[in-house]
């Protein structure tokens, strides 16, 4: 069971299909008087993804020791990629949902690109092998100071659960990630911003049983 907000929840799997007549594939999430196209594309993000980015959370939680949500993993992603639907081309192409740059660098789970791909990025052979890497690998040319002392090419995870074990927070956290992926933008409230949307609509997917326990 979802527990709702940023923290918490299990790992639950996508009921596939439609449920009923009418626009929406989650009309009770995205109602036809209120239909929208681009929260249609999140939910179908959601279901489809949301067991693999449950597996992360599990992995972030063993080697952190930090509780984060399915939520976290996905809004990211979404946030990133525009829910697989937008950047370029480069989630369908490369299988790319964080825009991890420069090809043959030192990103975890790296996979041949096919002919379709986006050259400037990375290309990993599915959403989960895409995360995996967001979370675990170095961040290159960042210098961290943790709480234990200064960390050379921390991983996104690492920065995470220090801020929330010492704290801060997921904006802090992601505030500091963009320093390097994504220099000069504001990057830690809009990202958070999205994780909450992708919890918001977890409830609901949750609640009328298109996202159900294993």
């Amino acid at each position: 069971m979802y527990c709702g907000g940023v923290f918490g929840g299990s790992v639950t799997g996508p009921r596939p299909g439609p449920v009923g007549p009418g626009l929406s594939n989650f009309p009770e999430c995205n109602p036809d008087g209120k239909y929208s196209q681009e929260v249609e594309n999140e939910l179908n993000f959601i279901v489809q993804n949301f067991a693999a980015a449950a597996s992360v959370t599990v992995a972030v939680d063993q080697d952190f020791h930090t509780n984060i949500s399915v939520a976290v993993v996905l809004g990211w992603a979404g946030h990133e990629s525009g829910w697989g639907v937008t950047g370029d081309g480069v989630s369908q192409g490369n299988n790319n949902y964080y825009s991890q740059t420069a090809p043959g660098s030192n990103w975890i789970g790296q996979a041949p690109c096919p002919s379709n791909a986006n050259t400037g990025y990375v290309c990993f052979s599915d959403y989960q092998s895409s995360a995996e890497s967001a979370f675990f690998s170095p961040i290159n040319a960042l210098t961290y100071q943790s709480a234990a002392g200064s960390v050379s090419g921390p991983s996104a995870a690492f920065i995470i659960a220090d801020q929330l074990a010492n704290g801060g927070s997921l904006t802090s956290a992601f505030t500091i990630i963009g320093t390097k992926w994504a220099p000069g933008q504001n990057y830690g409230g809009p990202i958070v911003n999205t994780i909450n949307g992708a919890a918001a609509h977890i409830d609901c997917l949750e609640k009328y049983g298109y996202l159900t326990s294993f």
